[in-house]
């Protein structure tokens, strides 16, 4: 049976960590710290650990624990960092982390994004994770020092090669990434300001087969960043706004 834990607050600090404004506008919460000595009566059985107030949790099945060790966890309004004071107390697989995905009241309009889980070591940068879903929860395996964040990371290639086809003979697109009808603003690299709207109406290119290639384009669509004879661009893509919904007449 797993040992169900509660954590002993053991300081508050008064100043706002500086972490700035957070997507939703609001400042950053003080740095809250806590502490849990795990004896030799933790090793050998499985442990999920409630922090947060069941908006994340620490877990780790038999076996994972090899050594009696102390465990710090400090949170802030968007990270949590786990310090292991014994870091060899931890066998290779590490323990599970896991965040639920509104932790954070992420307010913004690109519909075109996913609240992601980063992690980052001590003296690397902070990168996406290997995670699952599970029960509102980003879940991913973490080592003995790690800092865990939740971050917004863009849906679908948004920059790379487009060519140009004949299709429809209008400002239409063939994209993998977004669905038929989102509209599309395609610039430029070298020059942002050259930019085209296009609607996209057609599935492409196969990735597995162009891997760079981000966009094929209308003709009419290409000719208004560069003469076909180019062949090929450099471009940027950005998924325009999904539209508001009408309700009886009147947008809402």
């Amino acid at each position: 049976m797993d040992a169900m834990l509660k954590w002993r607050k053991i300081g508050v600090f008064l100043g706002v960590l500086a972490l700035g404004i957070l997507a939703n506008g609001s400042p950053a919460k003080a740095e809250v710290m806590h502490v849990l000595h795990l004896d030799s009566g933790f090793i050998g059985h499985p442990v999920n650990l409630d922090i947060l107030e069941g908006q994340a949790f620490i877990k780790w099945d038999n076996g994972e624990l090899a050594y009696p060790t102390d465990l710090y966890v400090s949170t802030s309004s968007s990270e949590i960092e786990v310090v292991w004071e014994t870091s060899y107390a931890l066998t290779e697989k590490g323990v599970q982390i896991g965040v639920k995905k509104d932790y954070l009241d992420f307010s913004h309009d690109d519909a075109w994004s996913d609240v992601v889980l980063e992690t980052k070591t001590p003296f690397g940068a902070w990168r996406r994770a290997d995670v699952e879903e599970k029960d509102g929860f980003i879940i991913t395996r973490v080592g003995p020092e790690v800092r865990v964040r939740l971050a917004l990371a863009p849906r679908g290639m948004r920059s790379g090669e487009a060519t140009w086809y004949r299709h429809k003979g209008g400002l239409f697109a063939a994209s993998p990434d977004f669905p038929k009808g989102t509209k599309l603003k395609v610039s430029l690299e070298d020059d942002p300001t050259k930019s085209v709207v296009v609607t996209v109406n057609d599935y492409g290119p196969d990735r597995d087969l162009f891997p760079n290639r981000v966009i094929d384009l209308d003709s009419v669509a290409f000719k208004k960043l560069s003469p076909l004879s180019a062949g090929k661009l450099k471009v940027l893509v950005e998924p325009l706004p999904l539209p508001i919904p009408v309700k009886d007449g009147k947008s809402g």
